[in-house]
């Protein structure tokens, strides 16, 4: 893990002055990263967490580039990337596996969303229908998909903890299933301190302020 000063960040992930932290903390910082990242270069290998806690609410908030995740990031054309969607989905789903903060914390996963461009659930028994579908269709998607741009996916875990004072690291068992994704962007507001920091593979754990 390499920690980085807030000046040395690029500027998509340098944090504003020092505000007091409350409830729309996290989704101040959200938005005002969101904007900032948009209007930098589409990295691949690269992804971003944010990090909010407040009293006893601790949340992380991913952005990482969807090549990283599934392997592709143009819209589905087939039953295989449709699967490889509902795998990443179903796996991200179960966050209490792949993010874990300290167990002092004794923290409890309260919410999870996730937002993969692409993904549709499929109704039982739908594959052979949608494979006929894409046969014929699957250059003209491919090449649709890739015209569209890039695209990224996004994943907000939230806890609650009981023992929020003890809380001093988180473990990102989730960049096992993300081989592609070599660096991680960390910032955040942690006991009301700002903070910034660099993960690069392998390091998977890191200390909060």
């Amino acid at each position: 893990m390499t920690l980085c000063k807030l000046s040395k960040l690029p500027a998509s992930l340098r944090l504003l002055s020092p505000v007091p932290v409350h409830a729309a903390m996290f989704v101040a910082l959200a938005m005002a990263t969101s904007t900032a990242v948009a209007s930098e270069r589409h990295e691949h290998g690269v992804a971003q967490l944010e990090v909010v806690q407040s009293g006893s609410d601790l949340s992380l908030r991913w952005q990482l580039p969807m090549d990283g995740v599934v392997g592709f990031e143009h819209a589905p054309t087939n039953t295989q990337e449709h699967k490889q969607l509902a795998q990443a989905h179903q796996k991200m789903s179960q966050a209490q596996q792949w993010l874990t903060p300290n167990t002092a914390a004794r923290c409890a996963v309260t919410g999870v969303e996730i937002e993969l461009p692409g993904f549709k659930p499929q109704p039982v028994g739908s594959d052979h229908a949608h494979d006929k579908k894409h046969e014929h269709g699957h250059e003209s998607g491919h090449d649709a998909g890739h015209e569209a741009g890039h695209s990224d996916a996004s994943w907000q875990v939230s806890w609650r903890c009981a023992q929020p004072s003890a809380l001093v690291a988180i473990d990102l068992l989730a960049l096992d299933m993300w081989p592609e994704i070599g660096t991680v962007y960390v910032q955040g507001v942690v006991n009301k301190k700002q903070f910034a920091l660099q993960i690069r593979s392998p390091s998977r754990t890191f200390s909060l302020p």
